[in-house]
């Protein structure tokens, strides 16, 4: 279980980051062209461009760690091969009956 809801983390922090680069890439089309307009200084863009090249290693990271669990389910499976993440949220869970306010407790025949 512990694997699983590792993939579905992963996956989500792989989402997450791909956004991340795709507007870092975007910000740094932006200072290059404001770069060439003579509006920029040569600081911004080694800047852009190195905040940039930090999120793909990150992306990177995140998806060689979804890589490392799907491998870890595969194996605790038995070498059964997981394709795909069955979903991409985590499920919900009911509150345990130990948070219920007492004075619910306290009402219940068989409790009393």
């Amino acid at each position: 279980m512990r694997s699983w809801l590792q993939l579905i983390q992963q996956n989500q922090l792989i989402e997450i980051e791909a956004n991340n680069v795709s507007i870092l890439q975007q910000n740094e089309a932006t200072i290059l062209e404001r770069y060439r307009k003579g509006l920029g200084s040569l600081e911004d863009l080694d800047t852009a461009r190195s905040s940039t090249q930090s999120a793909h290693a990150t992306l990177a990271q995140y998806k060689e760690s979804y890589q490392q669990v799907l491998r870890s389910l595969n194996s605790t499976l038995g070498g059964k091969t997981v394709t795909a993440t069955p979903m991409t949220t985590f499920p919900e869970v009911l509150t345990p009956l130990a948070a219920l306010p007492q004075q619910d407790l306290a009402r219940r025949p068989d409790l009393r």
